[in-house]
């Protein structure tokens, strides 16, 4: 419900009574009262919770705080003072107890009361005071801090720089606008300088910055304002399953637009929307309290913002000469006195535009006065500073300056950044790399030879930071994507299936060993040679070619994927990339590339609760399959796309792809291929409440689970519940019944099924398996009052939940534990299971939470 609150005479006493008057304020200038049963609902919290916080016997943590602020619409200014009264209120009770603690572990005085504080307790007692206000933070989602790395010895911009600070440092404490616009020519700086300006004022931004690129100009299509809210919404501790996901594109945007607005109500943060292409792309990013300030850099001027939400514009202009002539000097080590004359004409040659200033520290990069006297005769041609720099500032051709800068460097550099517009980016690692030059070691010389000439960055992932990964802007990209455009199309082909194979083949690994206990599809033939799947040629109108699900071999590095968090890790840096990669085999005829790395990609996509991205990959992976007339893969493609579609709701589409697959694979006799369709129907069935037919399937799949032999054939016991069939087969077959039976209310046939499963993941080390079929064992087993031995089946079964990660099957098990204990008439240990249950599902933000919590305050423990 929330902390209960000590007696204190005064923080404690002055939050109740603002609290309670700015609800009055709001039923004042609404003309009517709130109901506070509705709005108890809304904020998700029990009415006597909600009471007791308007009477001060509880306090609401930050996150309830901010709900219900929210709900009873109360106003941003009396929003924000309530938020700090509530941290006071919080500090002043962790103070109290940590005084206490301290006290506890003092001798006592003759008159019975605590010494003196010693040395030790004092310096515990500080420590305990500086962390109070932000242990709870803690425990909730981190602060977001999404800025990027600054320009290490920043130059310049004084003038940008003292116009950004003077709209945030009002006489009245208020900034004079909530949105600044930062324009500028391409390469003039304006990320660097928003950037740099956004750490300087980071302090005064306590609850986070949040920072997203837009992409508005350069190769492919910019990043739209839904995927960019979708981030942010995560950002600030949305979970996947939280964020609105409408089918409408239109209504998508506005829900997540609105659910962004509600999380920033009241907060103050910083959000740097980096290159935008226009106002309409960042019209759903602006926060729409004045609390926060948006800062957005563009090469156009977005009028359409200072016309609607009273934009200040600044626009960043070329460096003054003493300013590009200082950045030379910082980026070739300060050289000496006698060598300013060369810098001050190299400046100038460069027209003082940041990159092309970048670019010629990079080509002098021993400070040398003969290597800048060299650069500077260089730049004197004028054919070649024209390319380089162009004739004229106001159209300064910057695509020029690149390709001398990519002339320069050494044959497997330029090669490598020819390649490289190839990749779709965000950002590549060096894997890759190796993979585009087809070459057996990682390429790190080339790489170093490119973030040392400025054409590339790298960078550190907050997910996977055993590889080096590397980036460059929008520009870049593009200018790499022309060289690419311009090789010969048979090796520009063949390096693309290079990377398509690296890519494939690492995802296959990294699903292998996030499924450690499963045999990875198909196992090669002994002593076959690997197939070269980049030739992508698929036997149209066969069936399945054992390659086709075979983990291919790469001659290539690969990054070191042995564990699940390996796994993890690996997936969470490339997913972006990834997808593009399905997209790109589908649209340049790679077809088997694209529905065997959608498959690779279907666990983790499952796992991490990304229903959209999953359904949308299948859709691409069963589209390739269709033109390339593969019939088993555009079957199994079609089933996996409607278990999606299943898990988004759509199960109306579900079913006619089912049935055409279910088709299709008894046409061409794959029994295999048609029990796992019969196990899709199950799931869907079950999601519609259709048990009866649910189990008709999980039958079905049954029979012909045992009528198709195993490798491990002859492996088992003789009493072997597989009967010489694939175990793994058998015991989903067998877990689908048991879960039907148990809907159906016939518990000791679901125990029957369920215990042969239960056996057969145990043999083959199947965790995730018997995590599963535990928990309906218990559910059984505690319809059937044996409520001790439901108990030992939902440990069991947290336990393994644990172990894998899944923290949402953990959050069941822990809610089905309360189940059972409150059946035992125990309801102490219920509800402390049902509040552990509950603070999972909040962390993840999963809908599911609003059922436990239900059960937490109703009667259900």
């Amino acid at each position: 419900m929330g902390d209960e609150v000590e007696a204190d005479p005064g923080p404690a006493k002055l939050f109740v009574t603002q609290l309670n008057q700015a609800i009055l304020d709001a039923e004042r200038r609404r003309g009517r009262r709130f109901k506070r049963s509705t709005q108890a609902k809304q904020i998700g919290v029990s009415r006597s919770s909600l009471y007791a916080y308007l009477k001060g016997t509880a306090l609401p943590d930050t996150l309830v705080l901010d709900r219900l602020l929210f709900v009873f619409e109360v106003a941003a200014p009396e929003s924000r003072e309530l938020g700090r009264l509530r941290d006071r209120v919080d500090v002043a009770r962790k103070l109290r107890r940590s005084r206490r603690w301290v006290d506890a572990g003092r001798p006592k005085s003759r008159s019975g009361r605590p010494a003196g504080p010693d040395a030790p307790s004092q310096t515990a007692l500080a420590a305990v005071t500086n962390n109070a206000a932000s242990a709870d933070a803690t425990l909730r989602h981190p602060v977001p801090r999404q800025l990027p790395a600054g320009i290490l010895g920043f130059v310049g911009r004084q003038a940008e720089l003292a116009a950004l600070e003077a709209l945030i440092a009002q006489p009245t404490g208020e900034p004079a606008t909530t949105v600044v616009t930062v324009d500028g020519t391409a390469a003039v700086g304006k990320t660097a300088l928003a950037v740099h300006w956004a750490h300087q004022v980071a302090d005064r931004y306590p609850d986070g910055q949040l920072y997203v690129n837009l992409h508005g100009f350069g190769p492919g299509v910019p990043l739209d304002p839904d995927r960019a809210l979708r981030g942010f919404l995560q950002a600030l501790g949305v979970g996947p399953a939280a964020i609105p996901d409408d089918r409408d594109p239109k209504g998508r945007l506005e829900a997540r637009a609105a659910l962004f607005r509600s999380l920033l109500a009241g907060r103050r943060m910083l959000v740097l929307l980096d290159n935008a292409r226009s106002a309409d792309d960042v019209r759903p990013l602006l926060p729409g309290t004045s609390t926060c300030l948006t800062v957005v850099t563009s090469r156009s001027e977005l009028e359409g913002l200072r016309v609607r939400y009273g934009a200040v514009r600044i626009t960043a202009g070329l460096l003054p000469r003493s300013d590009a002539v200082a950045l030379l000097a910082r980026r070739l080590r300060a050289p000496g006195d006698d060598v300013w004359p060369e810098l001050d004409e190299l400046a100038g040659q460069c027209a003082y535009l940041p990159l092309a200033l970048a670019i010629a520290g990079a080509r002098a990069d021993d400070g040398s006065r003969e290597a800048i006297r060299r650069l500077v005769t260089d730049l004197r041609d004028l054919r070649s500073r024209l390319d380089v720099l162009g004739s004229d500032e106001a159209d300064l051709d910057l695509r020029t300056v690149f390709k001398w800068s990519y002339e320069s460097l050494s044959p497997p550099a330029a090669n490598l950044f020819a390649l490289l517009g190839l990749h779709p980016g965000p950002d590549i690692d060096e894997y890759a790399c190796a993979a585009l030059l087809g070459v057996h070691e990682l390429p790190g010389r080339a790489l170093r030879t490119l973030t040392g000439a400025n054409l590339l960055t790298e960078h550190e992932h907050q997910h996977e930071r055993r590889s080096l990964r590397f980036t460059s802007h929008d520009l870049l990209r593009g200018f790499a994507h022309e060289l690419a455009a311009g090789l010969d199309a048979a090796e520009t082909r063949t390096a693309l299936g290079r990377l398509l194979d690296y890519y494939l083949a690492t995802a296959q690994a990294a699903d292998a060993a996030a499924q450690p206990w499963v045999s990875y599809r198909h196992p090669p033939t002994a002593g076959a040679e690997p197939v070269p799947v980049a030739a992508d040629v698929a036997p149209a109108g066969g069936t399945l070619a054992a390659t086709d699900e075979t983990p291919i071999s790469a001659s290539w590095p690969q990054p070191p994927i042995v564990t699940e968090d390996d796994a993890t890790a690996w997936f969470e840096a490339e997913l972006p990339v990834l997808l593009s990669m399905v997209e790109i085999a589908a649209a340049e005829g790679f077809e088997s590339h694209a529905w065997r790395l959608a498959w690779a990609l279907m666990v983790f996509l499952r796992r991490t609760g990304r229903r959209t991205e999953r359904a949308e990959v299948h859709r691409m992976a069963a589209e390739a399959a269709d033109r390339a007339g593969h019939r088993h893969a555009r079957a199994a493609s079609r089933r996996k796309l409607a278990d999606a579609l299943a898990r988004l709701g759509r199960q109306s589409e579900a079913h006619p792809l089912l049935a055409t697959a279910l088709a299709e694979f008894e046409e061409l006799g794959d029994d295999d291929g048609a029990r796992q369709v019969h196990l899709s129907f199950a799931r869907v069935l079950e999601s519609e409440q259709r048990y009866a037919e649910a189990l008709h399937h999980a039958r079905e799949a049954l029979a012909l689970a045992r009528d198709e032999p195993g490798p491990a054939a002859g492996t088992l016991r003789g009493d072997d519940p597989a009967r010489g069939a694939e175990p793994l087969a058998v015991a989903d077959c067998l877990t689908s019944a048991s879960i039907q039976l148990c809907h159906l209310g016939q518990y000791e046939e679901a125990l029957s099924d369920g215990s042969q499963a239960l056996d057969l993941y145990t043999r083959i080390g199947h965790r995730e398996g018997r995590a599963n079929i535990l928990r309906h064992l218990g559910r059984a087993e505690g319809k059937l009052g044996r409520h001790a031995v439901a108990i030992a089946h939902h440990e069991q079964s947290r336990q393994l939940d644990s172990q894998l990660g899944d923290r949402f099957w953990e959050a069941q098990a822990m809610d089905n534990l309360a189940d059972e204990y409150l059946a035992t008439g125990d309801e102490a240990t219920a509800h402390r299971w049902r509040e552990q249950a509950l603070t999972v599902l909040e962390s993840l933000s999963h809908p599911e939470a609003e059922a436990v919590r239900a059960k937490l305050h109703g009667s259900g423990g």
